[in-house]
């Protein structure tokens, strides 16, 4: 995660852009007061209970920008 202000960027480990897949993940970093940084972290998406791990959303082909938003609600991604 790299953030500088506003401004929010995700990136995979390969550094594939992975912004647009984690909207809420970027809502919650931009709500924390903090200056430019890089963090090292992980993004997860934890199935109904929040007891085990839930890698459908994940694994899906890449999806329009509306199936992105339905996704981020139905199922949000945290980052630790």
């Amino acid at each position: 995660m790299f953030r500088d202000g506003a401004q929010v960027e995700l990136g995979s480990r390969n550094e594939r852009p992975m912004t647009r897949y984690f909207l809420k993940v970027v809502e919650a970093v931009r709500g924390q007061p903090a200056a430019p940084s890089v963090v090292d972290a992980e993004i997860f998406v934890p199935d109904a209970t929040g007891q085990r791990l839930d890698l459908t959303p994940c694994c899906a082909s890449t999806p329009a920008a509306s199936r992105i938003r339905l996704l981020a609600e139905q199922t949000p991604a945290r980052m630790i």
